[in-house]
């Protein structure tokens, strides 16, 4: 329901938007609108409103305003010319041809204006769980670091760390961290590294080397448990599976990788956990730790990442019998702690070429198996880097739960909100010209065109996330569409705006039979173009 309601919020504002920018300028310039539709087809609903015939129709993925003398073969009267669109100057038809673009332009500054007024909510550039063996823990990071600044460059937002360092691709880079110690206190300190190079994505769809650092994570891994092994401590003090520790002792935890430390220090003494538990509000859990604990496992706990969510058909897990519901315990007999260190695990047995000794608990009990993981062609997958980073794949999902470290930033006032939806606007539109110019030149996939399926599945999605959130993917498209107009092909705006150029500088109309075969090509372009993109949204979705 969120997805045909988000389609159809999305389509209808944007489509409303480009066909009042045809309807506002021919009336301004004294075109009579003869019909305003929404939609193609069968009409669902009319009224007229002076001499112009209001209509919503049956198919959502479009919409047209008719005018007075649009048509070749209509009879126009002397006295009527002034209101036809066919006989006006060809600047006053560019500027009607024009008015759709702009409306949608101009409503794509509206609401990145209105999101920087009213504020969004950001990854802050507070770090993540760095887990401990990670590139990124090695050289000095830790969980909940905040990075105030690269390079002497101040830093608030999430995104502006992910892309300074995929820009400094093995260049030296320092980063001035301020970490809050266990007095409470404050310490910054510098870290400095180059960023390695792994495989990333850019913002028009290339797969390209980017700098990186393996580890260095925005999110929060939850401490979400999950119980094995029946008999052990967990099972006797009443933890419960998918149970989040809060606090330990008193001591507050929000990040995975805090548990186990903090328990390793209790061994052997009396412990309190405050546990939120599905359903209920938060609970207290008491009992005396084993003296000699080597990690979780000994306590029948391990992370509720290493727990099986769901299995790939056709997979090397499901080939295996790895089931849904397993929890990962060791590769080769060595303990599987984090699921990074799995995932690390899946790559290195399947470099080797050898099975994998896999050890998992299922129902509280342990069972063997034997896996391979497959190597996947990164250009079959519909994330063809995240496959170049990591080729070896056994077809599990693993569970999951992670938050960042939100911030909501506003812009000073009305002035300055206006300067941030002007400037984002002309970024992506640049993005867009630039990603235009790649597909024509082949740099670019056309792979990486969605079409309205995926786009109503990220209208469902995107409005699941939040009206903020919303409101920035109407802008976007809104823009694409504006942007996608102007392209001079027949039957879309920028065609039309071509030929009344044309017309502009011979000095008299084109022969009807010039135009009208033009728009016979353009519409066969529009009709294979919206099957291509339909097929790949469907691949998209599939895969």
């Amino acid at each position: 329901m969120t997805y045909l309601l988000g389609t159809l919020i999305l389509l209808g504002v944007l489509i409303t938007v480009h066909e009042l920018g045809h309807y506002w300028v021919a009336k301004w310039i004294g075109v009579e609108v003869l019909t305003f539709s929404l939609g193609f087809g069968p009409k669902l609903f009319k009224r007229h409103i002076g001499k112009t015939e209001f209509v919503i129709s049956a198919i959502p993925l479009g919409g047209y305003v008719r005018l007075y003398g649009s048509e070749f073969d209509e009879k126009i009267l002397k006295a009527d010319e002034k209101r036809a669109y066919l006989t006006q100057p060809p600047l006053k038809k560019i500027a009607i041809a024009l008015g759709g673009p702009v409306a949608n332009v101009i409503f794509t500054i509206f609401a990145f204006t209105l999101l920087a007024y009213i504020g969004q909510f950001k990854l802050s550039s507070q770090l993540g769980t760095i887990f401990e063996g990670t590139y990124a823990h090695n050289i000095g990071f830790r969980t909940h670091d905040k990075i105030n600044s690269i390079n002497e460059v101040p830093v608030k937002e999430g995104s502006t760390v992910i892309t300074t360092v995929q820009s400094n691709l093995n260049k030296p880079t320092s980063f001035e961290v301020e970490r809050v110690m266990h007095d409470n206190s404050k310490a910054f300190l510098t870290v400095t590294t180059s960023p390695i190079a792994r495989f990333g994505v850019t913002a028009h769809g290339e797969v390209v080397q980017q700098g990186a650092i393996p580890g260095l994570n925005l999110m929060k891994h939850l401490p979400m448990l999950t119980l094995i092994d029946q008999g052990k401590w967990s099972h006797k003090v009443g933890l419960k599976d998918e149970d989040q520790i809060l606090k330990i002792n008193k001591t507050a935890i929000s990040s995975l990788d805090a548990v186990w430390p903090q328990l390793k220090k209790m061994q052997g003494q009396k412990v309190t956990l405050e546990v939120k538990r599905k359903g209920t509000k938060a609970i207290t859990i008491s009992g005396v730790l084993p003296r000699k604990a080597e990690g979780l496992h000994d306590l029948g706990l391990a992370p509720l990442e290493l727990k099986v969510h769901q299995i790939a058909p056709r997979s090397a897990a499901e080939t295996a019998d790895l089931q849904k519901g397993d929890v990962i315990l060791s590769v080769n007999g060595e303990t599987q702690t984090y699921f990074h260190q799995f995932q690390k695990s899946v790559q290195e047995v399947g470099r080797s070429g050898s099975p994998m000794a896999l050890l998992v608990d299922r129902k509280g009990k342990p069972l063997k198996l034997s896996l391979s993981p497959k190597k996947v062609n990164a250009d079959e997958d519909p994330k063809p880097w995240v496959r170049k980073n990591f080729p070896y794949v056994i077809g599990m999902v693993p569970t999951i739960h992670a938050q960042g470290n939100q911030m909501l930033l506003r812009a000073p006032g009305i002035i300055a909100s206006v300067q941030q939806g002007l400037v984002q606007t002309w970024t992506w539109s640049v993005r867009f010209v630039v990603g235009i110019g790649k597909l024509v030149t082949g740099q670019l996939s056309a792979k990486s065109l969605a079409g309205p399926i995926y786009i109503g599945k990220m209208a469902g999605d995107w409005l699941r996330a939040g009206l903020r959130q919303f409101l920035f993917l109407m802008g976007l498209i809104s823009l694409n569409l504006g942007l996608v107009n102007l392209v001079p092909i027949p039957i879309l705006d920028g065609g039309q705006i071509l030929m009344f150029t044309i017309e502009g500088i011979i000095g008299r109309r084109l022969k009807p039979k010039v135009v009208e075969r033009a728009f016979q090509i353009g519409f066969a372009m529009i009709i294979l173009l919206t099957l291509f993109v339909i097929y790949n949204d469907l691949a998209r979705i599939l895969k």
